[in-house]
């Protein structure tokens, strides 16, 4: 099912949070709308929606993404 919205915002408000704080925060929160996008696509794709699980792969998706573009911001 859809998260409900005040959780929704939340889950949002804490990672805009966590990105603001960090090197290459505007590349960091690109990578994360991007990973999730691109995520829910392939989920609704392949099983028409989400669980549990595909919210759980996405948050280690994302949380790899951001930590590769922040990584990459160091090294530049």
């Amino acid at each position: 099912g859809i998260p409900a919205p005040p959780a929704l915002m939340a889950a949002v408000a804490i990672g805009l949070c966590a990105a603001l704080f960090t090197a290459g925060w505007f590349a960091t929160i690109l990578v994360s709308i991007l990973l999730t996008f691109a995520t829910g696509l392939l989920a609704r794709a392949k099983i028409a929606g989400q669980t549990g699980d595909v919210l759980g792969a996405t948050q280690q998706i994302v949380e790899i993404g951001c930590l590769l573009s922040i990584s990459a911001f160091a090294l530049s």
